[in-house]
Parts: structure tokens; sequence; C-alpha cells
């Protein structure tokens, strides 16, 4: 059974009848998810390993579990710069945050990610793989109607909240500061909307959906990267220029820059953005 109801700022919601009603399709959508794609999933079961760091850790880089994943990261890239190993956390970080953008967009669902019930996964190379949550938490979430503005908004709110204390944390262990930190962030949410819209069935336009999602005063979304289309032969993709850069090219030998970079000039990487559309283009 499924009623309707307005959340505080009236925006219509759709409300599970009972808390194992709710627990219920969110496990249905878990699984769903995880046959497309695993990252996608958001899990309400997790192993005991130290693979996993809870939330709350995550709210501290001087010590603890998020200050070893830092050190290993420096350790990895050759490197004791830590705006850039801040730089590269926040990056692999905010791909978490597809178990929280696909609900939305597949199922108009957002879920209570607050860091206090959840938990990430990284491999050995410290990459992001999984986010679980406290089943507790999905009696917080929001089941909406339409995906409109007041949705975009919920999300947005979920996925600050859950960011900022980590990005207090990784500005006060690096220095790097914190508009350069979100800009990372909002880098990668803007790169999820993308892939997750291009990759569903349904017929979702990525560029108004971001529209709506970084229509917000808040720091995060001031630091949104440009979204541009780029064509060759007939085939459109969207790209990106971060609002700030992550500092690798301080730490490779030949500068490198990645394609995204802001300090790049536009034709250069709009003859990336080519190249890789041309690599699309001859391996499908």
């Amino acid at each position: 059974m499924v009623k309707t109801c307005r959340d505080v700022r009236g925006c219509e919601l759709i409300i599970a009848a009972t808390p194992n009603e709710r627990l219920n399709s969110w496990q249905n959508i878990g699984r769903e998810l995880a046959e497309v794609n695993p990252r996608w999933s958001l899990m309400l079961e997790r192993a005991n390993s130290a693979a996993w760091i809870s939330g709350q850790a995550l709210q501290d880089a001087c010590a603890g579990p998020l200050n070893d994943r830092l050190l290993l990261i420096g350790d990895a890239m050759k490197t004791d710069n830590r705006k850039v190993i801040a730089a590269s956390f926040a990056l692999r970080y905010a791909w978490s945050a597809a178990a929280v953008i696909a609900p939305l967009l597949i199922y108009r669902r957002v879920p209570n990610v607050s860091l206090q019930y959840c938990y990430f996964k990284f491999s050995e190379q410290n990459l992001f793989q999984r986010l679980a949550v406290k089943p507790s938490s999905l009696a917080g979430s929001r089941e909406y109607l339409t995906l409109n503005s007041d949705s975009m908004a919920c999300l947005r709110e979920q996925l600050i909240n859950q960011a900022s204390p980590l990005v207090d944390a990784l500005q006060q262990w690096s220095g790097f500061s914190k508009k350069a930190l979100w800009g990372q962030i909002s880098s990668t949410w803007a790169s999820l909307f993308i892939t997750i819209c291009d990759e569903i069935p349904q017929t979702l336009d990525p560029k108004h959906c971001l529209d709506m999602f970084f229509d917000a005063a808040q720091l995060p979304m001031t630091m949104k990267p440009e979204i541009y289309p780029v064509t060759h032969q007939q085939t459109t993709r969207l790209y990106q220029r971060r609002s700030s850069c992550c500092l690798y090219y301080k730490i490779s030998e030949k500068r490198l820059f990645c394609s995204s970079c802001p300090l790049l000039d536009k034709a250069s990487r709009l003859l990336r953005n080519q190249m890789s559309l041309q690599q699309l283009a001859d391996t499908a």
C-alpha cells in the first residue's frame, strides 16, 4: 500500500505504508542496480573487513582509517604533497554518490545517507567500490512522484550534508582550500549524472538534470564544472571543464594534465575530447 504526503518544503512524496515495505523496496532496488553496475547499488549489509571505512571515520583526516588511506595514496603516487593527496581522495570518495544519484534518476527515490549511517568500501588501490547504509537509515528516505527541482533539491541536500565533514577534514589536514576540494567532488557528481543518464533505458536529458541539480547558491554548487557537448562523426557526448585543478601535474614527470583540467586551453581540451570520441567509435 502506498500513500502520498508532502514534506516540509511542500513537495509531494510517496511514502510506503510500513517500514517493512520500505526496506523490502530498497532491497529490490539494490539487487536490480547491482546487476547494472555494482557501484550504483546501495548495500544494506556489509562484510566486517578493513576494506570498509565508517562514515564517521571520514570526519578525521589526522588519525584513524582516513589518515591511513591518505598515506597509502601518497605512497602509491610517490608524493608527500598533501594537497594532491587530498584532491585524489576527494575524487575517489565522490564516486560513492552513484548509489544515491541512480535511485533518484531511475526509481525517483532518495536515501538518507548521513555519514553516521554509511560505510564506504575501497579497493587495495584505494578506489571506491561500494556504499552501504544501516537499514534503519532508510526510514528517512524520500520517494518522489516526479523528477523535478524539488527531488533534485533533496538529492543535493543529502550529498552536500554527507560530504561537508569530509571536506572540512581534508582541508584541515592538507591546507587545500574547500573551494578546490568541492570542485573535485562536484566534477565527479556531474560525471555520474552523465554516465547514468547515458546507460539507463529511460530517456533523460543529462544537461537538464545537471541544471536542476546545480541550481543553488551553496559553495559546492558554485563549483560546478562547465558542461558542454562535443560532436564527432554524428556522435555527441557531454564533456566538462572542472572548476578547480587536482594538481596532479605538479607531481607527474611530464606535467600531465587531465582532459577536464581548467588549466588546459580550450583548443587542447576539445582536441582531447574529440580523440576520446574517436576511440569510442573505434571500439563500438
